[in-house]
């Protein structure tokens, strides 16, 4: 990958869908297999840990994913749940190599599970292997997107992830090349009426000041007066 301009640290949605168990083959996406490394953002809420894979625009990594999971230990699940639960620096995943494609809907053989190394900070950029070898369960696949890179980058909106409660999460909908990969936590946002999609008008620009600001005016239209937004990951480098 190359380096981000901006990192900080970790919308036409998909309904979540189980996963099954782990060929190459779907019925959900006619594209050639999407064998790789496939690196992920690695993200919580108490209780709950979403992992999103960081995409490019060439293949095998041209699709936007984010998974709901779980570590098939229980106790680093719960080690993790509890430091991402409150967290507002990267976390990442470094998993063996897979065909993306199997978290589609409709994949022959969807994927259930995978190993990986679960880093402090980014796999590729310095970060610290904390669990090594571990086997993480996807529990739902929650945002299944194929990327096209002529879709306009400055209108967006964010895909709203996680229970009501004292933190939740937003992932801004990845458009066409030049766009940004944004991952933030909101708090102060417990309405259960606010979920889905929220719009967050055009982007002056992809500082995470101006785009949280975007979010905010979003959410807070969405009867989420008193939401909060901090940026915990922000790529803009490999979607150049």
């Amino acid at each position: 990958m190359r380096p981000a301009l901006v990192l900080v640290l970790a919308l036409a949605t998909s309904v979540p869908w189980r996963a099954a168990a782990a060929s190459p083959a779907t019925a959900g996406d006619p594209r050639p297999a999407a064998m790789g490394l496939h690196g992920m953002a690695l993200v919580g809420t108490p209780g709950h840990l979403y992992a999103s894979h960081m995409p490019m625009f060439h293949a095998p990594h041209d699709t936007q994913v984010i998974l709901e999971i779980a570590v098939e230990d229980a106790g680093i699940d719960a080690a993790l749940r509890s430091t991402l639960a409150r967290a507002d620096a990267p976390w990442s995943i470094e998993p063996e190599r897979f065909d993306l494609h199997r978290l589609a809907r409709g994949a022959s053989v969807p994927l259930d599970r995978f190993r990986a190394t679960v880093y402090r900070g980014h796999f590729e950029r310095g970060g610290e292997p904390v669990y090594r070898d571990v086997t993480i369960r996807v529990r739902a696949v929650l945002l299944y997107r194929p990327l096209d890179p002529a879709a306009p980058t400055r209108a967006s909106a964010y895909l709203l992830v996680g229970p009501a409660g004292d933190r939740r999460l937003a992932y801004r909908l990845i458009n066409g090349r030049g766009d940004a990969d944004h991952i933030v936590a909101l708090t102060h946002c417990v309405d259960r009426a606010v979920r889905g999609t929220v719009s967050a008008g055009d982007a002056a620009d992809f500082e995470p000041s101006t785009l949280e600001a975007g979010l905010l005016a979003g959410v807070r239209k969405a009867r989420c007066a008193d939401a909060r937004a901090a940026t915990l990951y922000l790529e803009t480098g490999d979607l150049e």
